[in-house]
């Protein structure tokens, strides 16, 4: 059986420490896209913004684990949970930089274990899901060229996420420049 089409973003999987790097990011309004929890992030000017993929130039400094929730003026009985920044809001991220993290990522060809130690890049592909309200990103099918921004250590072992067909989920390592 083929595995879904499912596109979730990065999952944390396991960090090298009894709990992974995290930091607080403030997010500038204006973006070219939002910014759903499990995206990958770059900094430009000290904010996160989602990060570009297919071999563009661009670190991916973390992953978006959740917002930090403020009080807001129309809302002062205290803040209300979120699950996006639009492009047009500011706010701020609560994202994974740890270089020995490691997240559960969807790929977008077919992967067979001899990848196992590529490198690979985020796939353009990314919609986002505005209607579920999450991460569209995924990665691209693994390649020998070591300046991509992620490392892949295997595939998700998880019941039903066959190897041998698309949209195959995998475990990659950060590259993370922090």
């Amino acid at each position: 059986m083929a595995n879904a089409n499912n596109a979730h973003g990065f999952l944390l999987y396991k960090s090298g420490q009894a709990e992974p790097t995290r930091r607080i990011r403030p997010v500038a309004a204006g973006r070219p896209s939002n910014l759903y929890i499990g995206d990958a992030y770059t900094l430009v000017a000290g904010n996160a913004t989602k990060a570009a993929g297919d071999g563009a130039v661009t670190t991916a400094h973390g992953v978006v684990e959740a917002f930090e929730l403020r009080p807001l003026p129309a809302s002062p009985d205290g803040p209300m949970s979120q699950d996006v920044i639009l492009a047009a809001d500011n706010g701020y991220v609560i994202g994974i930089e740890d270089n020995s993290a490691e997240f559960i990522v969807q790929c977008s060809g077919i992967y067979a274990e001899a990848l196992d130690g590529q490198y690979t890049d985020l796939s353009n592909l990314d919609v986002g899901l505005p209607s579920l309200r999450r991460s569209g990103q995924q990665v691209l099918l693994p390649t020998a060229v070591a300046t991509r921004q992620f490392r892949v250590t295997g595939k998700n072992r998880a019941v039903g996420n066959n190897a041998g067909e698309t949209n195959c989920q995998i475990i990659v390592h950060t590259q993370f420049a922090v």
